[in-house]
């Protein structure tokens, strides 16, 4: 049909092949002028055609047009006619308008042989007799067999293997095609077994176990009986005056299900009853009660009956009649939806949009058909049963006042299960009393009343439409939108409400006539001709307005204050405190407002996540690495930094290459050796490993930051920072072969390698000046940085002595403990020509070396006691905690959460690192990039 289809001649420039007949031939371009296989547009673009055929030739060919609208299915044309005479006309439209089309009509297929008699034999399908002795044969329809000369479909099983894997048992559960669920009894015992394989956690290529593989062998071999299964095409009777849909629908611990009939009846007397669908499925891995289970299998039932109905748009329906067991799902159905929970509420009114609560009946178990499909049954027990599955049971052939169904009328809605729970606000009232329990009964009042909502917004409303329901004497108004006079009467009520329960004293007082109120006293309250407290204040003769100069008063600890200023924060967008109390104090003074307000800002989820508040733990020990005397190069940091543009030579327009550069550093001595590396690969950083090894000496073991901690931000990722991740396993392998242990700080804390991070700082620092932004070949580079390195072990390890005396400022350095002096002094006068009994002796070598470690141990140490920062820990962490998780190069308001699933503590006992799990993975995170959520009460 593609080829049939000529494009449009603008549109033909998208359909290129580029072909030649050997690699040393030119490339051919062809250009295609149809529609090809393997565009997603190709479909399209032929149904479309088709159509609008239909629609040019509709007018000459009305019964052709009216098929090619209803009944093809892509390249194939299926329709039923009741009579020959129709059909033969159907066929000869057919015909002549795709003719017309430029289409030729092959393979066709019939159920009458007067109709194959007029195509030709290579037009056919496949040849036909229409004997009672030949051979019948069977054609593929939409993915089922047919055959023509019983006019029935039939299901066939390939044959399987004995192999009893999980991917097997998918394999043939796939290849049986069942769209409208003939067998679906069958297959629901395979879902199952499916089902329970996941259960156990088995691998795609894993052997069954036992039980499971014996379950599986008896249904592949009792599959062979499903052959036995012939299904009529033709559901309906000829010329039938009535036609109806019944559904059924059950559930049961393993699944549930839901099937349909429809039953024609003619003039004659005659009834026909077909199955025309049915679906099951297996029960949730989480467990749900069997009510709610029927409820499912009434949804599904629901979504058949629409199938169905839009499906038999030729036939008139002339009765819907919806059947379960279940009586509480029949009370479902009859509740309104508002009265029931979320899970039920929802499906009811799913199913009453398409079936209402009128078509339902009760069955009883014993005749409802969609029992066997819930349960399942193996093709054995389905061939059985298969007349009453395929034709419905005895009793929908009778009329319908003889049907065993009945219907059901709820009369117990308190005992339902899964109704909602209702709440009654009580009573109150706002006159003040001078007896204190009853001020204490109100005060706990308020507080029980108040503590149910969650925003001011619902508290006004509720009280709102409780207001206009004391006022309309009745349960409902005509008004459903709440006006903003409504609005603010609520508000009034209920700041009358809370000063009323937390200012009874002060308002006894005041009602009596005494103007002193010793706990309000700065504030001159009075109480106005409406019954509010107000400040009274020192600015009556200001032009503000009334409630700007004598706000009503309001407690500081009521949950209707802490309500109130949230819903002002969030209303005008989040502003901070000060303009907050400034809106506040235009109608309301609250008591202590400046540090409650902070209180609700402080949990205001929005406002931390654009500015959260990382922890910080006190600063940890030095390790032991750096504190205790041992070889140089004993213990080493390695880091990478670059890259730097090298020339590949000094003429003018010669390439630049990338180089980096590779620090290691002595923990202990804080000795610096730098490398040089041409490219970022494992090889040539293992070969820079050797030659560090083969100069300072093989170190034991090697620390540097965690390289998986650039995974969560790849899309920043520099180029030291991906090789760092993608080559680590090689190096790890590499280090491992030169008996070299490499240490990982955790992920995502360079804080923790501050030692090399500082190293790579200098060395940068160092080159820029000297350098420039001028580019240097590779050698020039690397004599550069042996510089640098000089530079850097010639540090001072400890401060300058603040002393005059010049023999003092011989301080300790790193090149002290490589060559015994810094790298940078003066050279030493020549003693070649003194003989040896004048110089020093080896023990005298060794006591300047001892000398060293011990100005290194008095001097250096001592200078790392005091702690820089972080002096005390801020971090109070503790698991199942819910935390913002800082991520570097993305704004703050788009930084994931996590929670903390484990801690992991120093030696000092402090965490400093956690394990988070977030929506995508589980990773580790030092603690200074957490931000733990504020929780409100």
């Amino acid at each position: 049909m593609y080829r049939a289809i000529k494009l449009n001649q603008s549109d033909r420039c998208y359909q290129h092949i580029l072909y030649r007949h050997s690699p040393n031939d030119a490339i051919d371009v062809y250009e295609l002028k149809t529609v090809t296989y393997g565009l997603s547009c190709s479909p399209f673009l032929a149904i479309r055609t088709l159509l609008q055929l239909a629609y040019d030739e509709e007018e000459r060919f009305p019964l052709a047009a009216k098929v090619v609208r209803e009944g093809v299915y892509m390249d194939d044309i299926l329709y039923s006619c009741s009579s020959l005479s129709q059909i033969s006309r159907l066929q000869d439209e057919l015909l002549e308008m795709f003719n017309s089309g430029g289409f030729i009509l092959k393979r066709w297929a019939s159920n009458s042989a007067k109709v194959l008699q007029r195509v030709p034999l290579e037009n056919r399908e496949c040849p036909v007799t229409f004997m009672k002795d030949g051979n019948e044969y069977s054609v593929k329809v939409l993915g089922l067999k047919w055959f023509p000369l019983t006019d029935c479909f039939y299901f066939t099983v390939d044959k399987t293997d004995k192999v009893t894997t999980k991917r097997s048992v998918l394999k043939l559960l796939a290849s049986i095609y069942d769209p409208v669920g003939f067998i679906s009894p069958c297959i629901f015992i395979a879902k199952e077994i499916m089902q329970d394989l996941w259960k156990l956690g088995i691998g795609w290529d894993e052997q069954l176990p036992t039980d499971v593989t014996k379950r599986w062998l008896n249904y592949v071999d009792d599959l062979p009986r499903l052959t036995a299964i012939k299904i009529d095409r033709h559901m309906l009777l000829p010329e039938q005056t009535e036609c109806e849909l019944v559904a059924f629908c059950d559930a049961s611990s393993r699944g549930y299900a839901s099937c349909v009939y429809v039953i024609s009846r003619n003039d004659r007397g005659q009834t026909k009853v077909r199955l025309v669908t049915a679906k099951s499925k297996v029960a949730p891995v989480k467990p749900l009660t069997i009510p709610r289970l029927e409820l499912m299998a009434s949804v599904l039932l629901s979504k058949l009956i629409r199938y169905v109905r839009d499906i038999l748009t030729r036939v008139k329906i002339t009765r819907i009649t919806a059947l379960t067991d279940s009586t509480i799902v029949l009370t479902w159905l009859q509740t309104e939806a508002y009265k029931l929970k979320p899970f039920v509420s929802n499906r009811v009114t799913q199913v009453c949009e398409v079936l209402p609560p009128h078509c339902w009946r009760h069955v009883s178990s014993e005749c409802n058909m969609a029992d066997i499909c819930s349960r399942g049954a193996s093709p054995s027990q389905l061939v059985e049963c298969s007349e009453q599955w395929l034709k419905g049971p005895s009793w929908l052939y009778d009329d319908y006042s003889q049907w065993p169904v009945r219907t059901f009328i709820n009369q117990h809605e308190s005992n339902t299960p899964e109704m909602k729970s209702n709440h009654t606000l009580g009573s109150f009232n706002l006159i003040t009393n001078e007896n204190n329990s009853i001020e204490e009964t109100k005060l706990e009042f308020c507080d029980r009343i108040f503590s149910n909502f969650s925003s001011y917004y619902k508290l006004q409303r509720t009280f709102a439409r409780i207001l206009r329901w004391f006022r309309l004497k009745s349960g409902h108004s005509k008004q459903s939108i709440l006006t903003t006079n409504e609005l603010n009467t609520a508000q009034d009520v209920l700041i009358k409400l809370v000063q009323s329960a937390y200012f009874a004293n002060e308002i006894n007082r005041l009602s009596k006539g005494t103007k002193y109120v010793p706990s309000l006293r700065k504030l001159s309250p009075f109480i106005d001709e409406r019954g509010y407290l107000r400040v009274g204040g020192r600015i009556n003769y200001s032009a503000l307005p009334y409630n700007a100069k004598h706000p009503r008063l309001l407690p500081k600890n009521s949950r209707f204050t802490l309500l109130l200023i949230e819903y002002l924060h969030k209303k005008y967008l989040h502003v901070g405190p000060r303009t907050l109390q400034n809106i506040i104090n235009q109608n309301f003074w609250i008591l202590a407002s400046r540090r409650i307000i902070r209180s609700v800002l402080s949990k205001c989820k929005i406002c931390f996540k654009h500015n959260p508040v990382l922890l910080q733990p006190e600063m940890a020990p030095l390790p032991a690495a750096r504190l205790i005397p041992c070889n140089v190069f004993e213990h080493v940091g390695v880091d990478l930094g670059g890259p730097f543009f090298t020339k590949e030579s000094l003429r003018r327009n010669a390439r630049v290459e990338r180089s980096y550069l590779a620090l290691f550093i002595c923990y202990s001595t804080k000795a610096v050796h730098l490398e040089v590396l041409s490219s970022l690969s494992s090889d040539c950083f293992l070969a820079c490993l050797d030659r560090f090894v083969a100069r300072r000496g093989v170190c034991s073991f090697l620390y540097s930051d965690c390289g998986t901690n650039f995974i969560a931000a790849s899309k920043h990722l520099t180029e030291v920072q991906r090789f760092m991740l993608e080559q680590k396993n090689n190096i790890l392998e590499g280090c491992s072969k030169r008996q070299i242990i490499w240490r990982f700080n955790p992920p995502g804390a360079p804080h923790m390698g501050g030692l090399w991070e500082a190293g790579i700082k200098s060395a940068k620092y160092l080159l820029t000046r000297a350098v420039g932004e001028k580019s240097l070949t590779f050698e020039e580079l690397t004599t550069v940085f042996c510089k640098v390195e000089a530079i850097l072990n010639s540090r001072p390890l400890c401060p300058l002595p603040a002393s005059d005396n010049p023999d003092e400022f011989n301080v300790l350095t790193a090149g002290h403990f490589l060559i015994g002096k810094g790298l940078t002094a003066v050279p030493e006068y020549n003693v070649e020509d003194i003989t040896i009994n004048r110089l020093s002796r080896w023990q005298y070598i060794q006591k300047c070396s001892q000398m060293f470690w011990r100005r290194w141990s008095h001097e250096y140490l001592n200078t790392l006691q005091q702690k820089a920062k972080w002096h005390s820990d801020r971090s109070n962490i503790k698991i199942g905690d819910l935390v913002i998780i800082k991520t570097d190069n993305v704004p703050p308001c788009d930084w994931p959460l996590g929670r903390i699933e484990a801690l992991h503590p120093g030696p000092d006992g402090i965490v400093r690192c956690v394990t988070l799990r977030t929506q995508k993975s589980t990773l580790q995170r030092p603690v200074n990039k957490l931000s733990p959520l504020p929780y409100s009460n």
